[in-house]
């Protein structure tokens, strides 16, 4: 499988992270998702936290699309859009959770400064890697968490 092919598979996983669990027999439900933690948040702030989530999810889909291109500077960009400040900030601490908070951290200060300087470089491995690990951690929140 090619890596265009690879990161459009995890982009997927982001957005439907259970696709692949095996059914719980009593639930018709996967263990993974009766196990994820449900941040009990107001209905406003669910559905700006879903529309945030939403706009990530296009971002990655377009530094794919403009790693296809080796369209770094449009990357670097991208990420700095993506990248954390004070309002994404003030959203994490609303929603109650530490750990939610640290990976919401981890995802807007961490991965998309790696993005940004694996970009600047143009080393399109590095940074399709750099991409893959904000990935994983879109995975891994989805993965834990659950908002209705």
């Amino acid at each position: 499988m090619d890596i265009r092919k690879s990161l459009v598979v995890a982009l997927f996983l982001c957005v439907f992270p259970n696709v692949y669990a095996a059914p719980d027999k009593d639930t018709g439900l996967s263990s993974e998702t009766n196990n994820r933690i449900l941040l009990e948040i107001p209905y406003m702030d669910r559905e700006d936290l879903l529309g945030v989530m939403r706009l990530n999810l296009e971002s990655l889909g377009k530094m794919v699309n403009a790693m296809a291109n080796d369209d770094f500077r449009s990357v670097q960009e991208i990420a700095e859009q993506m990248s954390f400040n004070k309002k994404k900030g003030k959203g994490l601490s609303r929603r109650g959770n530490p750990v939610f908070a640290a990976m919401g951290v981890r995802f807007h200060a961490i991965d998309t400064i790696e993005v940004m300087k694996a970009a600047e470089t143009k080393d399109r491995k590095a940074t399709l890697y750099a991409m893959s690990k904000m990935i994983d951690t879109c995975v891994s929140c989805h993965s834990t968490f659950s908002v209705i």
